[in-house]
């Protein structure tokens, strides 16, 4: 996986979403309050499901299988009510059919791929005032389950 160095939530280095750090470069980087994970094949193919808020929520329950995204891959939060972001690999064989899409018609749930980036435990959260944390499952990450 490959890493670009945050302010905040933001990246701030030209080319970022090109140039892959390791994690304790990207997140001992002077300036530095973070890092974020970058998404596509830079990271060999890991893509996040970003949920914002209990709309996100909703929307999954009623479009998926709620108990394949509980018992998979690593998922983390900043802290704030009904929000969390959710990793996998997704196999080379799909990267060519994939980019970031909002998937709920409020965009409150976001599928993330090439040219974004998910800011990583332990990085600073500027709203919560603290850290984002693992909910479940540090990494490794798996497989994007197939409904998905």
């Amino acid at each position: 996986m490959k890493y670009t160095p945050l302010i905040g939530k933001r990246p701030f280095l030209k080319g970022w979403d090109t140039r892959g750090f390791t994690f304790d470069e990207a997140f001992n980087y002077p300036k530095a309050t973070g890092c974020g994970l970058l998404l596509g094949p830079i990271s060999d193919g890991v893509m996040a499901l970003d949920f914002d808020g209990p709309e996100a929520i909703e929307f999954y329950e009623n479009h998926f299988h709620w108990d394949s995204l509980l018992t998979s891959t690593m998922i983390w939060s900043s802290g704030r009510e009904d929000r969390f972001q959710v990793a996998w690999t997704v196999p080379q064989e799909c990267w060519e059919h994939l980019y970031r899409h909002p998937v709920s018609k409020n965009e409150k749930l976001d599928f993330r791929w090439t040219g974004t980036q998910s800011v990583m435990p332990p990085s600073y959260h500027p709203d919560t005032k603290g850290n984002y944390f693992w909910v479940l499952n540090e990494p490794p990450l798996t497989q994007i389950p197939d409904e998905l």
